[in-house]
């Protein structure tokens, strides 16, 4: 699976190599197959390395049925493969383990430094099972 279709990334920015696995099967035993990218800004290859590596060395294979199954499905109206519960409770995640793996890293405009390494963006992407 690739990076989001159809986005690119802003000049100096960095997003992480290795994708971060969300799946989840929902009360009507549908698969749900996503992958999560963390988008750098002002970060050095260093950086995106450690988050690619520590990306890897994660079992991350209960991530995306515990958020689903956490979410409030009546928040969410309409959201029949749980992708929106999902990805509300994802940004958080996302947001713990990159300041984790990287101490110093902001959120963006979470620093007044506008060279300050930060996450610019993350996102996520979901694919039916072939």
């Amino acid at each position: 699976m690739s990076h989001w279709a159809g986005v690119s990334l802003p000049t100096g920015n960095l997003r992480t190599n290795n994708p971060i696995p969300v799946t989840w099967v929902t009360e009507t035993a549908h698969e749900e197959q996503c992958r999560a990218w963390i988008e750098l800004k002002n970060a050095a290859p260093a950086d995106n390395e450690r988050l690619d590596a520590a990306i890897a060395a994660r079992d991350w294979s209960a991530l995306g049925q515990r958020l689903y199954d956490a979410a409030d499905s009546g928040a969410f109206p309409g959201d029949v493969n749980g992708e929106s519960r999902v990805g509300d409770a994802l940004g958080a995640v996302i947001r713990d383990f990159a300041r984790e793996t990287l101490p110093n890293i902001a959120r963006l405009g979470e620093s007044a430094d506008a060279d300050a390494l930060a996450v610019d963006v993350w996102g996520f992407t979901c694919a039916n099972p072939q």
